[in-house]
């Protein structure tokens, strides 16, 4: 996964779910039709969990992520936006 790619793997969405980073949809995972009339895959979201640090952006296994809408949704995805976080040296 490179910066800027939408997250579509259902582990890792829901295990930003577990951790409060993010709330998913009622119908992520689950089959619905596209604003084209083609059945897919929902891999949005709601909105950032409780844990998500103030929001924007948030942190997963040292990596930052941030939700973006994109023209034709009107529910957010996970983007990653940032590389692996450096350890702190102090």
């Amino acid at each position: 996964m490179q910066k800027g790619d939408v997250v579509i793997d259902m582990r890792v969405l829901k295990a930003m779910e577990r951790r409060g980073l993010v709330i998913l949809d009622c119908s992520t995972g689950k089959i619905v039709n596209h604003w084209s009339g083609l059945p897919i895959k929902a891999k949005y979201v709601h909105d950032y969990g409780s844990n998500a640090e103030g929001g924007r952006p948030f942190i997963y296994n040292g990596i930052k992520y941030e939700l973006k809408y994109f023209d034709g949704c009107f529910n957010p995805f996970v983007v990653k936006t940032g590389a692996k976080e450096l350890p702190s040296f102090g």
